[in-house]
């Protein structure tokens, strides 16, 4: 496995707009803290091939035309997926609204450790993660 750990020193705790957007290695985000991990033989550059993420103190992560991450307000969010599997822990405001891309539908998910039938959008391939959870 690598995992890709890209610190956006433009986030500096108080100030949340444009100029906080980065762009590394492809990938773009508002996020103070990225990390992306992929495994060895796999193709990098495609966001669907990763196996977790960790985002901190972000909305948006995204690479080309793929978002990854949309979310209306700033949150923490770490996710693991392991074939048909999803794991996702995420935190911030006390109502969230947020979509994830997985890449495929999950037969499995949890949200925050409580198992939820996620909603999936199979033409963004995606999921929407809902806090408090909707089931």
């Amino acid at each position: 496995m690598t995992t890709d750990v890209y610190l956006n020193m433009l986030v500096q705790g108080r100030i949340r707009h444009r100029n906080a957007c980065i762009t590394a290695n492809g990938w773009e985000t508002d996020a103070y803290l990225s990390a992306i991990t992929f495994p060895d033989d796999s193709d990098m550059s495609d966001p669907d091939a990763d196996t977790r993420y960790f985002i901190a103190d972000g909305s948006y992560l995204r690479r080309a035309d793929k978002v990854v991450l949309d979310s209306l307000s700033k949150v923490f969010l770490a996710a693991t997926k392991q074939s048909k599997k999803l794991d996702v822990l995420l935190q911030g405001q006390p109502i969230i609204c947020a979509h994830f891309r997985v890449g495929f539908e999950p037969a499995e998910a949890s949200l925050n450790r409580e198992t939820l039938k996620p909603l999936y959008d199979s033409s963004t391939k995606s999921i929407l993660l809902s806090i408090p959870l909707t089931k």
